[in-house]
């Protein structure tokens, strides 16, 4: 019962994501729109908290799914997409941030505690003869 529950939750929340975009936002051709609900999955509504402007139905979210959409007809790669969305809104609006220094710390820091950590725990307890 509970994987039941768990697949139909599963089945409303990544359907509810679709309900969002209205059909005149739709594109015709398959991969543009493919490409488009990608890239609107990336893009952080500024309003929402953390959620995807596919995802949201605010006045915000709506806009910046129209101002994606027209950058996509305009033939822009997804790279200038994103470098446009972070130039106006900030490194935050990307949910996965590019890799750099500040970041690749961050990356880093869970393996270099786990293994200093288990390090320390190694050093510490007695071994058995």
């Amino acid at each position: 019962m509970r994987h039941l529950i768990a697949l139909l939750m599963l089945f409303f929340c990544t359907t509810a994501a679709h309900a969002f975009i209205q059909p005149d936002e739709r594109f015709p051709d398959p991969a543009q729109e493919a490409r488009a609900e990608a890239l609107g999955q990336m893009i952080l509504c500024p309003v929402c908290d953390g959620q995807a402007i596919n995802g949201s139905d605010s006045a915000v979210a709506v806009a910046m799914r129209t101002t994606l959409r027209a950058q996509i007809r305009a033939g822009n790669s997804d790279a200038q997409i994103l470098a446009w969305f972070r130039e106006r809104y900030g490194e935050n609006i990307i949910s996965h941030p590019p890799l750099t220094p500040a970041t690749g710390i961050l990356w880093l820091m869970p393996v270099l505690v786990l293994t200093i950590g288990g390090v320390l725990v190694f050093r510490c307890l007695p071994l058995a003869k």
